[in-house]
């Protein structure tokens, strides 16, 4: 679970296992490793993987279905749109928005 959601926060922020780890100072085979779940990350590793992907720890872990963006830098009415997009996506779906 920890390498699935790794690796789509690596490619929906267009890096490569290099580039992760090129940023953790790791090697590529051990970013390889967690997204194939042969290995997990170190408490350490998944703070700065937290970090560098903008999410949170929970996250990463399976604890929270929520994932994050980070929206600094938009005005109310453009977090409004985002907002209104994701409920649309979820009323798609059948999900309620209030149960997750």
């Amino acid at each position: 679970m920890i390498g699935e959601r790794i690796k789509l926060l690596r490619q929906k922020n267009s890096l490569t296992q290099k580039d992760i780890a090129d940023m953790l100072e790791i090697s590529r085979t051990a970013v390889n490793s967690w997204e194939m779940d042969v290995s997990v990350p170190s408490a350490a590793y998944l703070i700065e993987l937290s970090k560098k992907l903008g999410t949170s720890v929970d996250f990463l872990l399976g604890l929270d279905k929520t994932a994050s963006i980070n929206v600094s830098g938009l005005t109310p009415d453009e977090v409004a749109t985002l907002v209104d997009v994701a409920n649309r996506f979820r009323a798609a779906h059948g999900c309620n928005p209030d149960s997750l």
